[in-house]
């Protein structure tokens, strides 16, 4: 059995949730790479857009790729509003996929961005939801994972689209905070640059 590393198995479950008829968007350790700084993990979460319907056929479609779970769980998880756990048989990952049902799950599968690597496609939170987002979680390695993103895809954020999430999420402070301390680091790095080239 050959092993496989989390961008395939992101590739390939995307691939299975189009083939059942639905869309997938991924959250946190899959995101991060694209927006901030990467980390290890063996874990991925991902909101599925997927219709009671259609589980059986994507349990079928999960089995061809060596992903488990089972029509019954995907039934619970989707009536209990929670999360359930695909398991990768050929890999140290677990998957906690959510059904997006809320307003604010739909809308974050909505404006996802789309990211193509050699591997395949498959979809991310976009940078704004993806902040916020770990601005809620609020813990020391979340912080770290916004600073990350600030340093990295700073220019990528739309300051009219990120205000209303934010404040949303009551999260605009700590934002601000972040986005102040990220802009003195630059404007420091800037001068430090400047002082060796002279």
């Amino acid at each position: 059995m050959t092993k496989r590393d989390l961008t395939h198995l992101v590739v390939d479950l995307s691939y299975s949730v189009e083939r059942a008829g639905g869309r997938c968007v991924f959250m946190g350790a899959v995101a991060l790479p694209v927006w901030g700084r990467p980390r290890g993990t063996t874990e991925a979460e991902v909101l599925l857009l997927l219709p009671p319907t259609k589980f059986e056929a994507f349990c079928e479609v999960l089995a061809g790729i060596e992903v488990m779970t089972t029509p019954k769980d995907l039934r619970e998880a989707y009536a209990e509003r929670s999360y359930v756990t695909l398991l990768d048989q050929r890999g140290p990952f677990h998957v906690d996929g959510k059904f997006a049902r809320s307003p604010a799950e739909l809308s974050l599968v909505a404006s996802a961005k789309r990211i193509e690597l050699p591997e395949g496609t498959f979809y991310v939170t976009a940078v704004e939801e993806t902040i916020a987002l770990k601005l809620s979680y609020g813990g020391g390695q979340d912080l770290e994972d916004v600073r990350g993103i600030l340093a990295t895809s700073g220019d990528e954020i739309d300051p009219a689209r990120i205000g209303p999430i934010l404040a949303k999420l009551g999260v605009a402070q700590a934002y601000h905070r972040l986005a102040e301390e990220n802009a003195i680091r630059e404007a420091h790095a800037v001068q430090t640059r400047r002082k060796g080239e002279e």
